[in-house]
């Protein structure tokens, strides 16, 4: 009898170790919340003209600089002041995540030459940690323009954000 319940006994444990070491469920894996952002401000910007269908570059002027501030990985803002352009920072952040980066660009009266040439061009690019290549949110999009200077300071003197970047992108 002893030997039955001994075998008996044996037997429910390998039943029991059996059933209870199935795999992992596949509700365990978690997909990466891991984004590379890239905040952008470049000093060029190309355009197709209207009529010709050539290839435009406008570059901006040196007497601009740039005043910027972004969110950075731990969620604070940054600022930073009179940053040369072109201008790039790439930071790696865990989602939910809210990018921005508002830049202003900035000039002494006294520096601008004559002419002088305004390129808004920026981006915030994003992308999961794995992937290749980023996807962009562009917010104004690119914008290249020459003036004289005194049709330049009337613009903006009329239209104080004219020389403004905003973008925003939400990552979940």
């Amino acid at each position: 009898m002893k030997k039955h319940i001994t075998i008996i006994a044996l037997a429910m444990l390998s039943l029991a170790m059996a059933f209870s070491g199935c795999k992992k469920s596949d509700d365990d894996k978690t997909e990466s919340k891991k984004y590379n952002v890239r905040y952008e401000l470049d000093s060029e910007c190309k355009t197709v003209h209207p009529l010709t269908g050539d290839t435009i570059v406008f570059t901006l002027s040196t007497c601009f600089k740039a005043n910027i501030t972004y969110t950075d990985a731990d969620g604070k803002a940054i600022e930073l002041k009179d940053i040369t352009l072109p201008w790039q920072k790439e930071i790696i952040v865990e989602a939910p995540f809210d990018a921005s980066m508002q830049a202003e660009l900035t000039f002494k009266e006294e520096e601008l030459p004559d002419t002088l040439t305004v390129v808004k061009s920026g981006r915030l690019g994003f992308k999961k940690a794995e992937d290749s290549s980023f996807a962009y949110e562009d917010g104004h999009g690119n914008y290249g323009a020459t003036w004289q200077k005194d049709k330049f300071l009337n613009r903006i003197q009329g239209n104080p954000n004219y020389l403004k970047f905003d973008y925003q992108h939400s990552l979940q």
